[in-house]
């Protein structure tokens, strides 16, 4: 808080919530979670990491497919985790 003051903001835009301190998310006027933004977005990729793990295990997609796929969340994740840290998380 740079002068004492609460803002409380809606929005659907994640480029406008990952810039808050706090995401609390609401459904149907409940509340189903609080993250910290790069919190939510790591959580989202290592759900995307494991997902692509066990399709791979079951047989369900080749390791070809399973490498090409996990390439993007992995670069996701590197940048998550390069922007928690340059913030002291």
């Amino acid at each position: 808080m740079k002068h004492g003051k609460t803002v409380i903001a809606a929005t659907h835009d994640p480029r406008v919530a990952v810039r808050a301190d706090m995401i609390i998310r609401l459904e149907d006027g409940v509340t189903k979670g609080e993250y910290i933004p790069v919190e939510l977005g790591l959580a989202r990729v290592n759900e995307e990491i494991e997902e692509l793990q066990g399709k791979l295990m079951r047989g369900e997609i080749s390791i070809g497919e399973a490498f090409e796929r996990y390439q993007d969340p992995n670069k996701q994740k590197r940048a998550l985790e390069d922007l928690l840290a340059s913030v002291g998380g």
